[in-house]
């Protein structure tokens, strides 16, 4: 009976695509999967490729993983800012990039086995952190090498990853408005299934636990771009018998929403409410009026994750680190002292 590739998975515990690029001698994957991988082959007695001067033809391709549905793909001007860093930095050392995308996980690791199959990639990058990905089990099940940014969901030390302090940057947007004299401040977020959204509200939180200011529910959105209501909350919040006399905004384009809201509801801003927001995009210095808001150096973080995944690709055995790349809040015209 002839001994297949499969075969030699099975037994290593990991994929046929795996066990070929053991055998291509891929400087990716980890000495203790080279070790089972080679036993396999040697208990089975694989007959295929030979291990030795099996030398892989880098084609030095780097994956940027984006997940098409839309609310994984709100923050769309700092996902471009974060690709252009990473096409920058492999451009400069002598890579290419590939788009993979899908609206849901299955389709995007469907793309990865294939282009591995053919040994079209070199390593992942993700440019955001999602909770229950399924992508990221995937690859740390079959020592596939990839970074991130933002924090996991476990905040596993096992994991490349390049971040904010988002906590922290959160607390200081809300200290700034606690500083201006406001106590009923809101928080407009992107939901609960992306990680940098979650540890903002979590700074929200703790700046106005610092300050002693009672936390309300109601004050609380976590904006899906699914939600057809969205305005419609955001006015309704606005123009309530209790209504917030500023808001921490996670991105720009959501404060360009509760602009419109508050226009809507006749009130002008900053006179009638303070705006703080996230991204420092192109949004916030041309919109009316201009946006204070946090800059997370969004390329600069896409520039970092191609710089990890790159030197982890050319030498494996370094250990796997984490970097936060530092924030500034850029003030403009949408706070205002009361």
């Amino acid at each position: 009976m002839n001994v297949t590739i499969t075969d030699v998975a099975k037994l290593a515990g990991v994929s046929p695509s795996t066990v070929s690029r053991v055998i291509a001698d891929n400087p990716s994957i980890s000495i203790k999967t080279k070790n089972k991988v080679k036993n396999a082959i040697e208990q089975l007695g694989y007959a295929g490729k030979p291990l030795k001067n099996k030398k892989r033809n880098f084609l030095k391709t780097i994956g940027v993983v984006i997940n098409t549905d839309i609310g994984e793909n709100d923050a769309n001007s700092f996902i471009l800012n974060a690709i252009l860093g990473i096409n920058y930095y492999c451009n400069q050392n002598g890579f290419s990039t590939i788009l993979i995308s899908n609206n849901n996980h299955e389709g995007i690791i469907n793309e990865i086995k294939r282009l591995y199959s053919y040994d079209a990639l070199d390593g992942i990058i993700f440019p955001y952190s999602t909770i229950q990905n399924k992508v990221i089990s995937y690859l740390k099940n079959h020592d596939l090498p990839f970074t991130m940014i933002g924090k996991p969901e476990d905040d596993n030390d096992a994991i490349f990853y390049i971040d904010n302090d988002n906590i922290m940057a959160a607390r200081q947007g809300t200290n700034y408005l606690i500083n201006l004299g406001h106590s009923k401040i809101a928080y407009i977020g992107a939901g609960n299934s992306l990680v940098y959204s979650n540890d903002r509200k979590s700074g929200y939180f703790l700046a106005l636990a610092e300050h002693g200011i009672q936390i309300n529910p109601n004050y609380i959105i976590d904006y899906d771009t699914n939600d057809n209501f969205i305005n419609e909350k955001i006015q309704n919040l606005l123009a309530g018998n209790n209504p917030p006399t500023a808001l921490l905004a996670c991105d720009d384009t959501y404060a360009m929403i509760i602009t419109k809201a508050a226009i809507a509801c006749g009130l002008n801003v900053p006179n009638d409410l303070s705006i703080v927001s996230f991204n420092n995009s192109a949004l916030a210095v041309f919109s009316t009026p201009t946006l204070t808001s946090i800059d997370i150096n969004s390329k600069q973080l896409g520039i970092e994750a191609a710089s990890q995944l790159i030197n982890y690709i050319k030498n494996p055995l370094q250990k796997k680190t984490k970097i936060i790349v530092p924030h500034q809040l850029i003030e403009r015209n949408s706070c205002k002292k009361i």
